[in-house]
């Protein structure tokens, strides 16, 4: 039987859905009608984007048809029957405005500019309550926060954990779909992923999801999470303190942080810090069997992580047309895993090898960013961002093993730097009050060197173009675009390597009328560059037995995908259900071998094409007003292809199946208690060699809010598990196989205790700024 979608089949099924798209455009449009407008400011006259308006039945109760107004505060919000109905139209710090009318089947209804009257407030944590779950876009999907989702968080990162399709793991790690080559962006503006944990919960409006962004992003980039906050006064003084207290002193799983921010109309000043400690006993067991020997190696270790960081900038705005701004962050952190190291092998080879590891790991990292914005006179809602960003890495990790009588037995010792500037100038262009284009250029630049290795120097550079189309017409809204990278890279020593690539994006969005429901196909290319420790030539030895290196030679890893996703909003729960195929050319994997000598050897290789194919199922679900549940499943068919230089070492394609799930609810009882569960799981994942595999991963936790500042809650992570395997993976060769997993040891319950304080003071609106600052991602040690 055929399992791989040929290309006729694809164009037919593409067709196909085109005339069917194209006939139930054709049958709404017999008896459909549209009510238009423009949602203002009734002091500033500006335009109020993302307002929620809802048709209502007579009664205010029944949810008839919904929608949201577009950056520029236009909407269009069709219906398909007529009679007395409510129109109300609600924004995050307005009040609500709302008028009954008689509608008739088929008419157009202009109501012009529809004004808000600014709500005073005395803290900044608006919520929205029994408004819009989320809303589907051509290029988005957006989940509000409410004020269940707030009572149950401490931090930023908590709100994402509730978001279906985002996972967070035990280390704070943040991957969308199963991928962490995302960015994450706080009001359009990028940060890190440790930015989030200190944002207070009630700073939070909405989470926008993009799982296959435009053509202004990095090929390079999977997908994206953009944090939008809610507004904060003019004139303001605000800030948090989250504090958590560990309950049992040998294991440690903390992240402090505060927040601080300061405006005086025009310049916003922001200070804020963010710690990770995570302090546990770990074992590393591997295994691997070939048919005359057996080795069995166990590391009994003491993980010891902290990272301090602190950031800080400010927004500067000189007027209507300008904005500058600043950030920037410094961060110092260390990853050590000392212990014990046995190694026993049996069969031909016998030997049994007893050391002291000690892992000495130094870090700092740093980054600075220059933004501008500007608008111009005539205020059509064009505007020019230009940005800058520099950030640096110096790292210093040595592993020691030494055995009786302090002899030294091995010793690794890496001293990677890494430098890496971009610049970005991006331009929006509305065409007609439908239709706009953007456009711009991205220069990037890294440099990677290791001052233990003089003769290892390695350098990226890349240029990239785009320019992309977004438009909207009645029920119908697209985004499409192309972007083109020319990439120069390779080693000082070797000749450089060069690459030009085309990365088209195209997403096509229909909303059938009066009905909330959204039916969306979407298709981009994309690359994946590999990161600093797969390049890395070192080698590094964790035993007499094995040793791993880099390869300063990978190709970029090219990723199609196709998506076809279903949505529907009823009533304040909102569910997603999505069709996807994704192929993975020039994958980057490990290859591992056993060499003549019986050395088992890691190395990064370009192994081949992985396809995967299947169905996704999420949602957000409100069961009342106290109770909701954000469910996750996605069921898939993978199907690898080894490249000849995996075929040489005997690799076959194979074809296997997989799931992923997830689960995040929430319950009030009443008196400030909430409580919340979090569950994830990932089946075994095939790669062209390897399984990877994890434990499953749960939360749960218990809230007591005194006041609208004061928050107290205690929180268990894998109660009653007593042992986490946070990764491991399994090989089948056809003359070895091997088996390796980590696992953190933990007590019975354990638990930690939180503590969080918020304070806001102020009394007017702030100015809303809309800027982008590009930071690169660099990757860590450990978990």
């Amino acid at each position: 039987m055929k399992t791989i979608i040929s290309t006729s089949l694809a164009i037919k099924f593409f067709l196909l859905f085109a005339i069917i798209t194209l006939q139930a455009v054709h049958l709404f449009a017999r008896q459909a009608g549209d009510i238009t407008g423009i949602v203002t400011d009734s002091e500033t006259k500006e335009s109020v984007p993302f307002a929620h308006i809802a048709l209502l039945d007579a009664t205010g109760s029944g949810f008839l048809a919904g929608t949201v107004s577009d950056i520029d505060g236009i909407f269009t919000l069709n219906y398909s029957e007529g009679g007395t109905v409510i129109l109300r139209i609600s924004a995050i710090g307005y009040e609500t405005w709302q008028i009954e009318k008689v509608l008739e089947s088929g008419l157009s209804i202009n109501l012009g500019e529809i004004p808000l009257t600014f709500a005073t407030i005395t803290h900044e944590g608006i919520t929205v309550v029994g408004e819009v779950t989320a809303r589907t876009e051509a290029g988005r999907t957006s989940y509000y926060v409410n004020e269940n989702m707030v009572a149950v968080s401490s931090a930023g990162t908590d709100i994402l954990k509730m978001i279906p399709g985002v996972e967070v793991d035990i280390m704070q790690n943040i991957s969308l779909e199963g991928s962490r080559s995302i960015l994450i962006f706080v009001d359009g503006k990028e940060r890190d992923r440790s930015y989030l944990n200190q944002l207070h919960p009630s700073q939070i409006s909405r989470v926008d999801i993009l799982n296959m962004p435009p053509a202004s992003f990095d090929a390079g980039i999977t997908g994206a999470i953009n944090i939008v906050l809610n507004q904060k006064p003019e004139n303001h003084l605000s800030g948090h303190v989250n504090l958590d207290v560990p309950a049992i002193q040998s294991e440690k799983y903390l992240f402090p942080a505060y927040s601080i921010h300061y405006g005086t109309g025009r310049i916003n000043f922001f200070t804020s810090y963010n710690g990770e400690f995570s302090y546990f006993d770990v074992m590393e067991n591997s295994r691997r069997t070939t048919p005359i020997s057996v080795w069995e190696s166990r590391q009994n270790v003491r993980q010891q992580y902290w990272s301090h960081k602190f950031h800080y900038g400010m927004d500067v705005d000189l007027g209507k047309r300008h904005e500058f701004g600043f950030y920037g962050w410094l961060n110092p952190y260390s990853q050590e895993n000392s212990g014990t190291a046995e190694l026993i092998v049996t069969g031909e080879n016998r030997e049994n090898w007893l050391a002291d590891k000690k892992d000495e790991d130094s870090n700092l990292g740093a980054f600075y960013a220059l933004s501008y914005n500007f608008t111009p006179e005539s205020n059509n809602g064009s505007h020019l961002r230009v940005d800058a960003a520099y950030q640096t890495l110096e790292a210093s990790n040595t592993i020691t093993y030494t055995g009786l009588q302090d002899v030294l037995l091995y010793k690794n010792r890496v001293e990677p730097v890494q430098q890496t500037f971009r610049f970005r100038a991006d331009l929006n262009q509305p065409v007609t009050d439908n239709v706009s284009i953007e456009t711009g250029f991205h220069l990037t630049s890294l440099s990677l060197r290791d001052r233990a290795v003089d003769e290892y120097r390695y350098n990226h550079g890349s240029l990239a173009g785009y320019g992309s189309l977004s438009a909207r017409f009645k029920q119908f809204e697209f985004t499409g675009g192309m972007r083109v990278e020319r990439i120069v890279y390779g080693l000082n020593s070797n000749p450089e390597n060069k690459l030009m690539a085309l990365f088209p994006n195209a997403s096509i969005k229909y909303q059938f009328p009066g009905t909330g429901q959204n039916i969306r196909l979407s298709y981009r290319r994309s690359a994946q560059y590999p990161h600093l420790y797969q390049l890395s030539p070192v080698v590094t030895a964790d035993d007499p037995y094995s040793n791993r290196s880099g390869n300063p030679a990978l190709d970029p890893a090219v990723r199609g995908q196709v998506n076809l996703e279903y949505s529907v909003l009823f009533g304040s729960s909102f569910i997603t259900a999505n069709l996807f195929y994704t192929q993975h050319s020039r994958a980057i994997h490990t290859l591992n071998t056993i060499s003549p000598d019986g050395i088992y050897e890691s190395i990064w290789l370009n192994m081949g094409d992985v396809r995967q194919a299947g169905i996704r199922f999420s949602g957000s679900l409100n069961l009342g007003d106290r109770t909701g549940i954000q469910p996750y499943l996605s069921l898939y068919d993978v199907q690898t292809s080894p490249n000849s230089v995996a075929k040489e070492h005997g690799l076959t394609g194979q074809r296997s199946y997989a799931y992923e799930t997830g689960l995040s609810a929430f319950a009030g009882f009443g008196s400030g208690f909430m409580a919340s569960v979090l569950f994830q799981y990932a089946s075994p994942a095939a790669e062209i060699q390897r399984s990877l595999f994890s434990d499953a991963l749960y939360f749960v936790s218990l809230e007591k809010s005194f006041g609208p500042d004061l928050k107290a809650g205690i929180v268990s992570a894998l109660p009653f598990a007593k042992s986490f395997t946070y990764g491991g993976h399994k090989i089948e060769g056809i003359d070895f196989e091997s088996r390796s997993e980590g696992i953190i040891r933990t007590s019975a319950v354990p638990f930690w205790f939180t503590l969080n304080y918020r304070f806001s003071r102020g009394n007017a609106k702030e100015r809303s700024m809309n800027v982008d600052v590009i930071a690169p991602d660099v990757p860590r040690r450990g978990l």
